[in-house]
C-alpha cells in the first residue's frame, strides 16, 4: 500500500485565491518502505522525512527548501539543479528509473520552463503505482503514463493555455490535457484523475470540476484539497 497526504494544492499565482481548504503550495508526502516528499515550496512541517524529491526550481516548489533538515536525501532528476541549492545537503541524483529500498522512482521530462528544467514522477510499490504531474505544457512522450493507478494532474488552466512571457512553454489547460489523453486512449487503470495545482480560472471550484466531468465522463475527475489522505 502506498499512504499519500496531499500537503498543499494551490499554485503560486492561486495563492491571492485562498480557501478554507486551499491554502498551501502544491506537494505531497507518500509511505512505502520509505517516507517522501516530493517539493518545499511550503515550509518544513516537523514530519519524518527520509526522502525528498524535486520536480523543478519554482518557487512555489521549492521556496523553503532551507527550512528543511539537512539529514533528509534530496533526490535530484537533472545535475542542473544543484546551481539554485546548497551544496552541503546530501544529494542522489536519479536515473531515468532508480529503486530506493522496494519503491520504484520514475522521473520525467516535460515541457514547461525554459529557466529550469521541470519532471514529473511516477511511483511504484508493490502492485500499486501513481504519477504526479502539477506543472506542465506538455510531456516529452507519454510512456510514464500508461500502467498507473491513478494520475495527480495540474490544473493551473482551466480552458486556456497559459503561456510563459516571451516564450512558448507555460501551462496547457487541464481541459485541453483531457482531450489529449482521450485522443491518445490514454488512461489511468482506475480511471481516477485528481487535479492539483489550482489557478485562478479553476475557481469556483465545484463546478469547474463538474464541467470536466461531464465533458470527459470516461474519466473520474476528482477535486483534491490540503491534508487529503488517499491510501492506495
Amino acid at each position: 500500500m502506498i499512504k499519500i497526504e496531499i500537503l498543499g494544492t494551490a499554485a503560486n499565482w492561486s495563492k491571492p485565491f485562498k480557501t478554507r481548504k486551499i491554502k498551501k503550495f502544491t506537494s505531497c508526502f507518500f509511505k512505502t518502505d520509505f517516507k517522501f516528499q516530493i517539493d518545499s515550496g511550503n515550509s518544513w512541517d516537523k514530519r519524518k522525512i527520509d526522502y525528498l524529491l524535486i520536480s523543478h526550481l519554482h518557487i512555489d516548489h521549492i521556496g523553503k527548501i532551507k527550512t528543511y533538515p539537512r539529514n533528509i536525501t534530496i533526490c535530484l532528476p537533472s545535475k542542473t539543479f544543484l546551481n539554485s541549492l546548497d551544496s552541503q545537503r546530501n544529494f542522489l541524483f536519479l536515473k531515468k528509473k532508480i529503486r530506493i529500498g522496494k519503491t520504484r522512482i520514475e522521473p520525467f521530462l516535460v515541457h514547461h520552463s525554459k529557466k529550469t528544467l521541470t519532471f514529473g514522477y511516477k511511483i511504484s510499490f508493490q502492485n500499486s503505482s501513481f504519477l504526479w504531474l502539477p506543472d506542465y505544457f506538455s510531456p516529452f512522450n507519454y510512456s510514464s503514463f500508461k500502467n498507473c493507478d491513478i494520475w495527480f494532474l495540474g490544473a493551473s488552466s482551466f480552458k486556456r493555455d497559459v503561456k510563459h512571457q516571451g516564450y512558448l512553454l507555460g501551462h496547457k489547460s487541464i481541459f485541453n490535457s483531457l482531450l489529449e489523453f482521450r485522443e491518445r486512449k490514454i488512461f489511468p487503470k482506475s480511471k481516477k484523475i485528481y487535479l492539483i495545482h489550482f489557478g485562478l480560472s479553476m475557481f469556483p471550484l465545484n463546478k469547474k470540476v463538474s464541467f470536466l466531468q461531464n465533458q470527459f465522463p470516461e474519466y473520474k475527475m476528482i477535486s483534491t484539497f490540503d491534508e487529503m489522505k488517499i491510501n492506495l
